[in-house]
């Protein structure tokens, strides 16, 4: 057996035994969608590859089958089953890279002609008629509006939103961000609001608040918690907060039950500054986790919670 046949074995096994792909999703808790690549043996279409071994796992022991001799073929495989590139995908590839150095040109040329219209204004205030009280009051406007953020004016840290549901998410961008940035860290005894300025080494994509919450309101997460009781099925939800990214962009929320992967959570980011979250249905009590992934399987980072 090849790693080609992985694929046909399950689907034959499955139909063999008249068992539909909705009722394997239903029982194994792995999405419809990556069921149907594994099928087809679309391997390029699956999350990274530890996931992929968790989903042939929950796959055939649903069908009576033996995991570890797929898991094995999949792992001696790994090589041969590598994407490889069409000219087509590397045409398009090309073409994104190019759109992408030219909205960061468009960003630079805004930024200078930002800045040049700023040092204009300066030149004829100075060479205005203004008294020295007049000027100094002047200036001392000019600083409180550079200093001031919109967020600042409503009373609120960084906001971003999103309209959540049970297996995707809608959001919207927050409004601009000013100069001093403010980063919340959410503590179940204190609220602790840290400000720090910009600086070239926060660049890059990356996750700035990633919680465990009974819900959201106002764009905030509430009842924030690492414990839950377990009565009856409940949901809860994985409020993440993005900065840095260059939209249009992906994440990945993927939610592990006992180091069981069980689904995985598509988000779209649209903004640099952008929030949202994923909601889940709790059915079994024991150790959870969430594993937030950026483009190209990057980590962004995880959080866990126990169900008792």
């Amino acid at each position: 057996m090849g790693m080609e046949t992985i694929g046909k074995i399950l689907k034959q096994t499955r139909e063999e035994k008249g068992i539909s792909l909705q009722e394997i999703s239903h029982k194994t808790k792995v999405s419809l969608s990556y069921l149907k690549a594994i099928e087809a043996e679309d391997w390029d279409a699956l999350p990274p590859k530890p996931y992929v071994k968790g989903f042939l796992r929950l796959y055939a022991s649903s069908l009576g089958l033996d995991p570890e001799q797929f898991i094995a073929y999949y792992e001696q495989n790994l090589a041969s089953s590598e994407p490889r590139c069409s000219s087509s995908d590397k045409i398009k590839n090309l073409k994104k890279q190019k759109e992408v150095l030219l909205r960061k040109k468009r960003l630079w040329i805004a930024g200078i002609v930002f800045l040049l219209a700023i040092v204009f204004l300066i030149f004829l205030l100075r060479k205005s008629n203004y008294t020295p009280t007049q000027a100094g009051n002047v200036e001392t406007k000019v600083r409180v509006n550079k200093i001031r953020s919109p967020l600042s004016e409503k009373g609120k840290t960084s906001v971003l939103s999103s309209t959540p549901s049970t297996t995707s998410t809608a959001s919207t961008p927050s409004p601009p961000t000013s100069p001093l940035q403010t980063s919340v860290q959410n503590d179940e005894l204190s609220n602790k609001i840290t400000i720090f300025p910009n600086s070239p080494s926060h660049k890059e994509l990356r996750l700035s608040r990633i919680l465990i919450c009974s819900g959201v309101k106002n764009r905030e997460p509430f009842d924030i918690r690492q414990k839950f009781r377990f009565v009856r099925p409940f949901s809860v939800c994985c409020f993440t907060e993005i900065r840095n990214a260059s939209p249009p962009v992906k994440i990945s929320h993927v939610w592990l039950h006992n180091n069981q992967p069980v689904d995985i959570i598509v988000l779209e980011v649209k903004a640099p500054h952008w929030r949202t979250w994923s909601r889940k249905i709790i059915r079994a009590k024991g150790n959870w986790k969430v594993v937030v992934y950026g483009p190209k399987g990057k980590k962004l980072g995880e959080t866990s919670f126990v169900v008792e």
